[in-house]
């Protein structure tokens, strides 16, 4: 089970001048950013891009409707996007810069807490999963935690590296002592995924929350992790660089452990609940 201690380090804030000293062409990057409302961010966002250019750009809150992709044309990158099927606001996307060539990967089973958008792509030939998803924050986060397992369990294999990235609306900084925060975290535990962000992403007057984040099962000692100080939205942008060359898993028996607490046996026991006997 995870310990608190892992996450008090602290990730550096740096300026756009800054940023060169994290990304280079030969590493591999993702940037991360809550936009909220992306339309009326785009010529801040492409100042963002000048120093970024190499950057895969993960976006969520984009508040694009389904068939608007046309809308979001940038020179040198390819944009992928999933809107909010009923109601306003929402919507997950990417910006894959130029020559880097992605698939979107399906996920069959419904889910009703959170968006997402899945792709694969290559990086020195190995194969990479990127995936950007959305809670909003008034979206039952017992089901959330729950969905997201059953989500995890196919698409986050040990053998293959996944990026999770997005916006959680849930304050990693109460993992000590908010148990809907600490099962989050044991979750992704479960599948070796860690967080690589660890300081505070949306800051207000009154408030300062980590909900924000990039998880991944790559070995996080070989990240170069930053919040960009940038003033976009009221999220702070945020990027990770691979300080080594990827390579493919080379385990054959990768060995799997499971959380055992209150809140995975409530899980477990809902699901024996809802299970049909019948047949």
């Amino acid at each position: 089970e995870i310990t608190h201690s892992k996450y008090d380090k602290n990730t550096p804030i740096i300026s756009l001048n800054d940023i060169k000293n994290i990304v280079n062409k030969s590493n591999f990057s993702i940037l991360n950013l809550n936009c909220r409302s992306l339309r009326n961010k785009l010529e801040d966002l492409k100042i963002l891009l000048n120093f970024v250019d190499s950057s895969i750009i993960g976006l969520t809150e984009t508040w694009i409707n389904n068939g608007e992709d046309h809308l979001i044309n940038i020179p040198g990158y390819t944009f992928f996007h999933v809107g909010r099927s009923v109601g306003r606001g929402g919507g997950v996307g990417f910006l894959v810069p130029l020559p880097f060539e992605c698939s979107i990967v399906n996920y069959r089973a419904k889910v009703s807490t959170f968006e997402y958008l899945m792709l694969k792509t290559k990086y020195h030939n190995t194969s990479i999963k990127l995936c950007m998803i959305y809670r909003p924050p008034n979206y039952c986060i017992k089901t959330f935690l729950n969905e997201l397992s059953d989500f995890l369990s196919v698409n986050a294999k040990p053998s293959k590296y996944i990026f999770l990235i997005g916006d959680f609306n849930i304050d990693l900084l109460k993992s000590s002592d908010d148990t809907n925060s600490h099962t989050f975290l044991n979750l992704l535990h479960s599948y070796n995924l860690y967080p690589t962000i660890h300081s505070p992403t949306r800051v207000t007057i009154h408030t300062s929350t980590l909900i924000d984040n990039i998880f991944t099962n790559f070995p996080t000692t070989n990240i170069i992790s930053a919040i960009i100080s940038y003033d976009l939205s009221d999220h702070l942008p945020m990027i990770i660089s691979l300080n080594k060359t990827i390579r493919s898993s080379t385990s054959k028996n990768p060995v799997r452990k499971r959380i055992v607490n209150k809140a995975q046996i409530d899980i477990f026991l809902k699901k024996l609940n809802d299970s049909d006997w019948s047949t």
